[in-house]
């Protein structure tokens, strides 16, 4: 939906440079006339509000099949437990949503390479079942369930099994944070069998005046 209106401008697209600066003038054009259409517009019932925090995928099948073979995973974190991560596919209608979660455990199989934290990432299931736990939600609640988006990168090595860890990257540019058995999130944290103790309390000092 969001390529339509550009794609019927940037048809035919030739590499000239006035050509090209023609064509984004009236793309600014167009999408300024399509802002006042909206502020001005009497009619905001069709309005639909799009969730656009977090990718969501076509099944759970596709989820699983990223996560056991050490695929990139768009999630959100929950609310209300910041080791919660929740995975999200189509729920079979426009009006709800399902979703997977993953819980981070920051203490098992933890990983630091490069100031950057690995940890396991552990599927959620159903009692008393191997299934995994399949959650469905109105589209109008994701906003309020979720405060912070992320992908979820694998932690891959040469020559070696994966183990399902993961690190996170967040929608604000801070990364997955394993301290004292928790989950938090933050700068990279310098290594220290790389740096010197008086470096990194230097590193310190120069974060907290960023």
């Amino acid at each position: 939906m969001q390529i339509k209106g550009p794609k019927e401008v940037l048809v035919s697209m030739r590499t000239d440079q006035q050509y090209r600066e023609t064509k984004m003038l009236l793309l600014h054009k167009l999408t300024g006339i399509d802002f006042l259409t909206l502020a001005y517009s009497e009619d905001t019932k069709n309005i639909r509000d799009w969730f656009t925090g977090s990718f969501r995928y076509k099944s759970a099948s596709e989820i699983l099949s990223r996560y056991m073979n050490g695929k990139v995973l768009s999630c959100s974190r929950n609310t209300e437990a910041n080791d919660n991560f929740h995975v999200f596919f189509f729920g079979g209608d426009v009006d709800v949503i399902k979703y997977l979660t993953f819980v981070a455990k920051p203490s098992y199989m933890f990983v630091q390479e490069a100031g950057v934290h690995f940890c396991s990432f552990i599927l959620k299931k159903e009692k008393n079942s191997t299934n995994a736990l399949v959650k469905t939600l109105s589209k109008e609640k994701l906003s309020s369930m979720s405060d912070h988006y992320a992908l979820m990168l694998p932690y891959i090595k040469v020559n070696c099994d994966f183990a399902k860890q993961f690190t996170l990257v967040y929608h604000d540019w801070d990364v997955l944070q394993c301290r004292f058995g928790k989950v938090g999130k933050g700068f990279p944290t310098p290594d220290c069998d790389v740096f010197s103790k008086k470096y990194i309390e230097l590193l310190e000092i120069l974060r907290r005046h960023v």
